[in-house]
């Protein structure tokens, strides 16, 4: 893997807690850049983590536009 971003979501897991969430929450999902170009979810983390370490999550739509600009693309 190469470049990663953060993507706001609603995720149902935390991985850097290794636990699966109650109930939904507002975090993010890190998108990865892969070997062949496309840039994949690899990891969800909660709102407490996002918040422990100052995460800022970026709209899908700028996410898009950004891995665009790399020659890339997402697939979610």
């Amino acid at each position: 893997m190469g470049r990663t971003l953060y993507i706001k979501a609603t995720v149902t897991r935390c991985d850097s807690k290794e636990q699966i969430l109650r109930t939904p929450e507002e975090g993010v999902q890190m998108i990865s850049e892969m070997k062949d170009g496309s840039w994949k979810a690899t990891h969800e983390f909660g709102a407490d983590h996002v918040k422990q370490y100052k995460i800022v999550g970026m709209t899908k739509e700028k996410a898009v536009q950004e891995v665009e600009s790399k020659g890339g693309y997402l697939k979610l």
